[in-house]
């Protein structure tokens, strides 16, 4: 399995697998729509090569920052994560723009469908490498917003 680059197993509520630390070449992994209330395992953070990671329409509860403790000594998770969609769990809180800047390569996230959770996206928003913002812009603030629930931080 170590030459395994996409790990897809969404809609299937199957458990998270324990093994992240023998997948040292997966690029995306996508657990969409698992019914997962859990947290994530630790070897998830520091993957080198995981570009793309879909974990939204599970049971994810809490802060985005319970989700991501920090894990490495410098701070940073997911160090060539490109894309994070995390919509239609149950994250609840102020969004901490402080995680979200501790993936450096982070280009895309979407948030949206997460009624409880609020704050700010502006600091992501400057357009300074992230091309997409989804969020409900009713609840989190965000200079991008445009009409309807994107926030798209450039077009």
């Amino acid at each position: 399995m170590n030459d395994l680059k996409i790990l897809r197993l969404s809609g299937n509520e199957v458990k998270l697998p324990s093994c992240f630390s023998r997948l040292s070449n997966l690029e995306e992994f996508n657990f969409r729509g698992n019914n997962h209330a859990g947290g994530l395992p630790i070897d998830l953070y520091s993957m080198p090569s995981l570009t793309y990671l879909e974990l939204s329409d599970n049971e994810f509860s809490g802060s985005i920052e319970a989700l991501f403790p920090e894990s490495r000594n410098d701070g940073s998770i997911f160090p060539n994560l490109t894309t994070l969609k995390l919509a239609n769990n149950n994250l609840s809180g102020e969004i901490p723009e402080s995680i979200l800047r501790r993936m450096p390569n982070l280009d895309s996230i979407d948030l949206h469908g997460n009624p409880e959770l609020s704050g700010s996206l502006n600091e992501m928003c400057k357009g300074d490498g992230i091309s997409q913002i989804d969020a409900d812009c009713d609840k989190v603030s965000c200079k991008c917003c445009r009409s309807g629930n994107n926030c798209p931080s450039s077009l």
